[in-house]
């Protein structure tokens, strides 16, 4: 039976514990190895084939250890993904950015951006991710408001990911367009739009108007 390191964590892991001191390991060096241990141990029941039931309780039970940072979501996440499982990789995921989103005035946004550029890869369609937008433009209405992080300071939302965002929320509404779908299309030019108001003069915004204009007619014909 595979041995459970979280059920010994309240015994083995207070800083400074004898039994670490007497296997010649401080306090911090004996956290890092739980950690790496709890990683490990995750991997080997993502690849058994545990129950994404039982994988999701080991996450939450592993992220509320003490030694466990919020950037061992990450390292779960991509645990996950290399495992084929993409929904427990983005349980991984929500958890993080709730984890990062939790503390009031002490969001990286930067932080955030990479977790959602994950969150969309993991999706199997397009419009699968339209929520995700959603969730980013949240964000970026708090970052502009000066909540959590300032400009230039090295956690506001990048621009470079912002433009990545507006770019592909335009080709996604274009490939609706085309399919003549043109409700979703519409959608996702609207998304587009509103998100290009968070990169001023990065693209060609007045065009880009005028194509939404020409997909919300066909909505209405």
């Amino acid at each position: 039976e595979l041995y459970t390191l979280l059920s010994q964590a309240p015994t083995s892991l207070a800083a400074g514990d004898d039994a670490l001191l007497d296997g010649g390991l401080d306090g911090r060096d004996g956290q890092r190895l739980f950690v790496v241990l709890v990683l490990l141990e995750f991997e080997v029941r993502c690849w058994s084939c545990s129950s994404e039931l039982l994988l999701k309780n080991f996450v939450d039970q592993a992220s509320t250890q003490e030694p466990m940072s919020v950037e061992s979501l990450l390292a779960m996440a991509k645990i996950a993904a290399a495992a084929s499982n993409r929904r427990l990789a983005a349980y991984c995921l929500h958890s993080y950015l709730r984890a990062l989103v939790g503390v009031r005035g002490a969001t990286n946004y930067s932080q955030c951006a990479v977790a959602y550029r994950e969150l969309i890869a993991l999706q199997t369609s397009r419009n699968e991710s339209f929520e995700l937008y959603d969730g980013i433009l949240q964000l970026l209405a708090a970052s502009a408001a000066g909540i959590g992080a300032a400009a230039g300071d090295g956690r506001a939302y990048p621009k470079e990911e912002i433009a990545w965002l507006v770019a592909s929320a335009w080709n996604n509404g274009c490939h609706f367009y085309r399919l003549q779908q043109y409700k979703w299309g519409e959608r996702w030019m609207g998304k587009s739009l509103a998100l290009l108001k968070h990169c001023p003069g990065a693209f060609p915004e007045e065009a880009m108007t005028k194509s939404y204009m020409e997909c919300l007619q066909h909505c209405v014909d």
